[in-house]
């Protein structure tokens, strides 16, 4: 297959600039394309729907691997915050 471009992978959940609370529930969403040979693999470190380990305060990062037909691969990553929440008595 004559395809010299990487697919193309986009993260939705979790965003880039986005800051969750300690435990709170965040479903990962992302897509992968590819218009040249079509994708072949869209894996991310969670299945689409699946939750963010959200149990731990401090950064995360969430990534996802795409590949086409050609061979050509691509890999996005986005880092998280997890802060805690502070409770007023």
């Amino acid at each position: 297959i004559d395809d010299a471009l990487s697919p193309t992978v986009e993260i939705t959940v979790p965003g880039e600039d986005a800051t969750y609370e300690l435990g709170e529930i965040v479903p990962v969403a992302y897509t992968c394309d590819d218009h040249e040979s079509g994708v072949f693999a869209c894996d991310g470190d969670l299945a689409v729907g699946d939750e963010l380990d959200t149990s731990v305060v401090g950064p995360g990062t969430f990534a996802v691997t795409s590949v086409d037909y050609a061979g050509n691969a691509a890999m996005v990553s986005v880092e998280f915050p997890c802060d805690s929440v502070i409770v007023p008595e």
